[in-house]
C-alpha cells in the first residue's frame, strides 16, 4: 500500500497550492503527496482504489500571471452547511456532494479556502484601516459572516480527512488541543510617575491604588499559572518606547529591576520574546535594532515576537520580522473581540502572497485578550473540533478584580474536558 496521496492539478499556481498542500498534508494529516501535472480544471486525490475530486473555483479562474489579491475576488456572497453542528461557510465553491462507486466530488473549493484564510490577502485587498492604521476586522469576511468564532480551516481539515480516512492518516492525524499562555508586559512595573502625565482624575486615583498594590508586578503568579497548566508560557518585554501609544515613554530602560523579573521567567522554563514597539509595523530597522537589544539583555536568539496594538500590514509586516530573524509571531488576532483570524488555532508558515513564496516565519495566531472583558463573558468557541487556543494576559491583569473573574471563567471554559487538574490561583 502506498503511504503517500497522489494529487493531480493543473500547470499553475504551483507555489500557491504547494504551499497548501503542504500544510494540508505534511503538517497536519502528517502524510506525503506527490503531485502529476495535467490539464483538468479541478483537484484530482487519488490513493488505493479511491479518487476524491476537489473543486477548483478559484485559481482556475486566473492566468498564472494574473493578480488574484483583489478585492473582486473576495466572495460577495458566502452560503453555509452544517457539519457536526456548526455552520461552516463556503468561502470558495459550492455546496455539491456527489458519490460514484470509487470517485467522491467535493463541490467546497477547500484549497482555496483554506489559502484565504491564511495567507490573509484580504487584509491587502480591502485595504481598511482603523485609527492605528490596522486592518479594521469589521471589513474581514469572517465578522462579516459571523463566523469569525469558528476555526473553519480546522473544520475543512476534518472534512477531508473524513473521505480520506484510512489507516496511515488516522493514526497521524489524531491530535491533542493546546492551551498556550502569553504575556504582553507593557508596564513592568508600577512607578508614581506614572501618576503626573494622566490628566484624568479618575486614572490617576486607579493608578495610585494600582501602585499602592503592586498588581503590574505579576510575573511570579503567572509563571506559575504555566507551570501547573502545563503550558509553556511567553512574556514579551518591550525595549523601546518613543510613541505616544508606546505609553509616552513610561517603560522604563532595563535596570536591575526588569532584569530581575527577566530572569525569573527565564530560569522557570519560560520563554522571553520581543514586544516590538509601535512604530516597527513597517520599519525594518526599528525591529532588528529592538531585537538586538534585547538579546543583548538576556544573553541568548530573540525567536519569538508580538507586535505592540497588534500593528500587522501583511504581508509587509511579517516579511520584515522574517528578514529579522523572527521565527514566531504571536500578533494575529482580533483586537476587539476573540475568535480566529486566520480560521485556525493551529500555527502555520506564513506565504507571502506578493512575493509568492513561503516564508520561514511561523505564525500562531491568538484566540483571546484579556482586554475584550468588560463586565461579562463574551461567546467562546466549544472546541467542537480540536484546535490550539492561544490567550494573552496582561502582566497588569489583576488591577481591576472582576477582570480576575472573568479570566479565570475563560481558562475554565476551555480546559474543562480535560483530566488534568486546573490550577486558577494566580
Amino acid at each position: 500500500m502506498k503511504n503517500y496521496v497522489v494529487i493531480q492539478t493543473a500547470d499553475k499556481f504551483l507555489s500557491e497550492k504547494k504551499y497548501i498542500f503542504d500544510f494540508i498534508f505534511k503538517e497536519n494529516l502528517g502524510i506525503e503527496y506527490n503531485i502529476e501535472l495535467n490539464e483538468e480544471k479541478n483537484y484530482t486525490l487519488i490513493f488505493e482504489d479511491k479518487k476524491i475530486i476537489i473543486n477548483d473555483a478559484f485559481f482556475s479562474k486566473f492566468n498564472d500571471c494574473d493578480i488574484y489579491y483583489q478585492i473582486d475576488n473576495i466572495p460577495q456572497n458566502i452560503c453555509f452547511f452544517k457539519y457536526k453542528g456548526k455552520k461552516i461557510p463556503i468561502i470558495y465553491g459550492n455546496d455539491n456532494l456527489d458519490f460514484g462507486d470509487k470517485e467522491i466530488f467535493i463541490g467546497l473549493d477547500i484549497i482555496s479556502s483554506i489559502f484565504f484564510m491564511l495567507t490573509r490577502w484580504e487584509e491587502f485587498a480591502v485595504n481598511k484601516k482603523d485609527i492605528h492604521a490596522r486592518f479594521d476586522e469589521n471589513y474581514s469576511l469572517s465578522k462579516k459572516y459571523e463566523f469569525c468564532n469558528i476555526p473553519v480551516v480546522d473544520f475543512y481539515l476534518d472534512i477531508l480527512f473524513f473521505y480520506l480516512k484510512f489507516p496511515v492518516i488516522e493514526k497521524k492525524y489524531e491530535k491533542k488541543s493546546k492551551l498556550i499562555f502569553t504575556h504582553d508586559i507593557d508596564y513592568p512595573y508600577n512607578t508614581i510617575k506614572d501618576i503626573f502625565p494622566i490628566s484624568s482624575k479618575n486614572n490617576r486615583i486607579d493608578i495610585i491604588k494600582n501602585y499602592i498594590k503592586k498588581s503590574y508586578v505579576t510575573y511570579e503568579k503567572l509563571i506559575k499559572l504555566g507551570k501547573k497548566n502545563n503550558s509553556n508560557s511567553i512574556f514579551f518585554f518591550m525595549v523601546n518606547r518613543e510613541a505616544e501609544f508606546d505609553l509616552n515613554n513610561k517603560y522604563p530602560k532595563f535596570n536591575n529591576k526588569i532584569k530581575k523579573y527577566i530572569n525569573k521567567v527565564l530560569s522557570s522554563g519560560h520563554i522571553v520574546g520581543l514586544h516590538t514597539s509601535y512604530n516597527t509595523f513597517l520599519n525594518i530597522k526599528k525591529i532588528k535594532k529592538e531585537k538586538f537589544v534585547l538579546e543583548k539583555t538576556i544573553k541568548r536568539e530573540v525567536l519569538h515576537s508580538r507586535q505592540h496594538y497588534l500593528r500587522i500590514n501583511v504581508p509587509f509586516t511579517l516579511r520584515m520580522l522574517n528578514s529579522a530573524g523572527i521565527k514566531y509571531e504571536y500578533s494575529m488576532g482580533f483586537s476587539k473581540f476573540p475568535g480566529f483570524r486566520c480560521g485556525t488555532g493551529k500555527n502555520f508558515n506564513f506565504y507571502d502572497f506578493i512575493e509568492r513564496k513561503k516564508l520561514k516565519i511561523k505564525i500562531f495566531p491568538f484566540y483571546f485578550m484579556d482586554t475584550y472583558l468588560n463586565g461579562k463573558l463574551p461567546e467562546l468557541y466549544d472546541n467542537t473540533i480540536k484546535t490550539d487556543i492561544i490567550i494573552i494576559i496582561h502582566n497588569n491583569y489583576n488591577a481591576k478584580k472582576e477582570k480576575v473573574k472573568l479570566i479565570k471563567e475563560v481558562i475554565r471554559h476551555f480546559k474543562k474536558h480535560k483530566k488534568r487538574k486546573l490550577c486558577l490561583n494566580f
